[in-house]
């Protein structure tokens, strides 16, 4: 940030020292022109060479300096051309500006510093379109040996021997500037040479962006057609600018450099290509809208002289035969005439440009028939945000729908106009438009804009009560499906496994009747209890209560009751506190019955003697676990009913459930539900 605060900082004084350069040269040239020189080829070629880079480059780097790739090298080379056309002046002027020894050396230096500069800043912009960066190693070597250029002519300043210094092509007389270094009667040659070719610079700048062309994609060369043609037409008439002055000396000169006119041509074929395609592409910091609204006023600006230059010409020709008064006539009727011409013409540049307009009516019925075919907020907010920009001609459009985002066409700037959707008194969104492509808002845009947004926020009302229709449905669906399985588990997971432990006791007594028939009637009389609490909980089960032990007593109750059930020792082991502790009824439930099934399978199953039953609540969650010693799990365990079921009662209520076998033989399978916001 740093950074950019002083480039932006630099760049902001450099605009003010250029802006003032380019008043004091024009006066400058008016008030005193040098030796005499014609005063409107010195303006023409500072206000149709520097002049429009500068402008262009300002009006672009404060437009959008973010965006704008194009604006800070133009601005540089306009700028610099106009402080060396004032150094210039003062330097071909020297007694009426009273410069003499010290003062004449440094302006003389600076005007040819200057000079060079800026030839050497418009081939780097030339080289390095469109970012103005170098992409490759060759292109920061041989752009940065360009400024060895304004070094050595400031050196053959001041190195010049008395008599040659003339050859370095300063302005004015030439006449002798002593230098304060010692004399280097070699360096002015080379010097002149490079003075008198420097346009030879813009040419290796055309020619570095004619290879960083050829390597580019064929999309981005595209888009740089126009530059690539006046820069090859640029490369002909440099080639015979040179070979002109080499063949004719002064006579070609006189014919094709009249007081430097011919080589303001440069300037302004390659200013008009940059800017064109700059705005056309984007690299001036000018919007679609801004863009085509330009290209709409030029054709306006045409088609209105078109019909004015026509009505007036008939009116012109009729005053050399008719009289005055009947020419006047005949040019008010020609106006009258052409005027619905004109009004057809535009009319054609409009819709070429901006597209055709819709009316408010026919933007009403189109998105609403598109909102029709709108299905989530996402598809409708995109759906709203392309109607509005098509059918309002906006830059623009964003449209916010809950938790939704849609934005039609390269958001620029802020919005012109915001507009919240709603209904009654909930707020269900927001409408943000960007600037008018074709001119500002007017109050029948703000009530079309306001007619939308009241639609859209109907169809999303309905949208939202449909969806809400349509999940209590769900709901109600899924409910019914839900009871259904619940009774068919509880049916599975709790009188059924009380019967199969039934059945056991059943074989049990059966045999202690031929052993031992006071052991049987025993057993017999814990048959008939537990056949009482069998038809006990399907009473309970008939009328939807969980088991009693398990909403009276808790967890741990149940289980230790489930257990106590068993033909074989169940031993049941708790955490501190957890007998007393209670949880969400879905969680106590999930848990009862996953004990209650492990149970069984371990009956049905292990073929164990004995088994073991630990539950745990630490850090938010409820662990189970059940181990036997019995034959454990085979390799590949089947997901027979029961194992299924108890998953899904487990990850039901979002819990986990993970089997395996002991390391000491048998089987264990570990539950884990969220117990946490259900703990008392």
């Amino acid at each position: 940030m740093e950074a950019q605060g002083v480039r932006l900082s630099a760049t902001l004084l450099f605009a003010v020292l250029g802006g003032i350069c380019f008043v004091v040269g024009t006066g400058l040239a008016v008030v005193r022109p040098v030796n005499g020189a014609d005063v409107g080829l010195g303006l023409i070629w500072l206000l149709a060479g520097p002049l429009p880079f500068f402008l262009v480059g300002v009006a672009g780097r404060w437009r959008g300096p973010v965006q704008c790739t194009l604006a800070a090298p133009l601005l540089w080379v306009g700028g610099t051309g106009a402080i060396a056309a004032v150094l210039g002046h003062l330097a071909g002027a020297p007694e009426t500006y009273g410069l003499d020894g010290a003062a004449r050396i440094a302006v003389t230096g600076a005007y040819q510093v200057g000079s060079m500069i800026m030839i050497v800043l418009l081939a780097r912009a030339l080289a390095l379109l469109p970012d103005g960066r170098p992409r490759y190693p060759y292109e920061r070597i041989m752009l940065g040996g360009l400024w060895l250029l304004p070094v050595l002519g400031l050196v053959a300043l001041f190195t010049a021997p008395a008599g040659e210094l003339d050859r370095i092509a300063l302005p004015g007389d030439g006449r002798p500037v002593p230098g304060p270094l010692p004399e280097l009667p070699w360096l002015p040659e080379p010097v002149a040479l490079g003075y008198t070719y420097s346009w030879f610079v813009v040419l290796l700048g055309v020619a570095l962006f004619l290879v960083r062309a050829v390597r580019m994609a064929p999309a981005e060369r595209r888009m740089f057609r126009i530059i690539l043609i006046v820069m090859a037409v640029l490369t002909l008439e440099l080639i015979v600018l040179v070979v002109g002055y080499l063949w004719f000396a002064d006579a070609a000169l006189a014919l094709l450099l009249p007081n430097g006119v011919f080589a303001m041509l440069p300037f302004v074929a390659v200013l008009a290509t940059v800017v064109v395609t700059g705005v056309r592409r984007g690299f001036l910091g000018v919007g679609p809208a801004a863009r085509r609204t330009l290209i709409y006023a030029g054709l306006w600006l045409l088609i209105a002289g078109g019909y004015l230059g026509l009505a007036t010409g008939l009116g012109l020709a009729a005053t050399a035969r008719l009289p005055v008064a009947i020419a006047i006539m005949i040019t008010v009727a020609a106006t009258i005439a052409l005027e619905p011409v004109r009004r057809w013409v535009n009319r054609i540049a409009e819709r070429q440009v901006l597209g055709r307009r819709l009316s408010g009516y026919e933007v009403l019925v189109r998105l609403g028939s598109t909102l029709e075919h709108a299905g989530r907020p996402h598809e409708l907010a995109e759906v709203l945000a392309a109607g509005l920009r098509d059918g309002l001609g906006l830059a623009w459009a964003e449209v916010r729908l809950e938790e939704s985002v849609a934005t039609a066409g390269p958001r620029t700037g802020d919005a012109v106009l915001e507009q919240p959707l709603r209904h009654g008194a909930d707020e269900l969104g927001l409408i943000r438009c960007g600037p008018r492509q074709d001119g500002p808002f007017g109050p029948r845009d703000h009530e079309l804009v306001d007619t939308l947004a009241r639609q859209a926020a109907l169809a999303l009302q309905n949208r939202r009560q449909t969806a809400e229709l349509e999940a209590s449905r769900a709901r109600i669906v899924q409910a019914q499906d839900a009871e259904r399985r619940r009774i068919e588990r509880d049916l599975h997971d709790g009188v059924q496994q009380e019967l199969v432990a039934l059945v056991a006791k059943l074989a049990l007594t059966r045999s202690a009747l031929r052993r031992d028939t006071e052991r049987a009637g025993l057993l017999i009389e814990e048959l008939q209890g537990e056949v009482v609490r069998i038809v006990e909980d399907l009473r309970e089960l008939a009328h939807g209560i969980h088991p009693s032990v398990l909403s009276d007593e808790g967890l741990v109750a149940a289980v230790e009751s489930s257990a106590r059930r068993m033909p074989i020792p169940v031993t049941v082991s708790t955490s501190t506190g957890l007998r007393d502790a209670r949880f969400a009824v879905e969680v106590e439930e999930s848990a009862f019955y996953f004990v209650a099934e492990s149970l069984t399978n371990v009956l049905k199953h292990a073929r164990a003697t004995q088994a073991a039953i630990d539950l745990v609540a630490s850090n938010g969650s409820l662990q189970l676990e059940v181990r036997d010693n019995g034959s454990g799990l085979p390799p590949t365990v089947c997901s027979g009913s029961g194992l299924t079921s108890l998953r899904d009662r487990v990850e039901a209520v979002g819990g986990t459930v993970r089997v395996g076998n002991a390391a000491t033989g048998g089987a264990t399978i570990h539950a884990r539900l969220p117990a946490s916001a259900g703990v008392s």
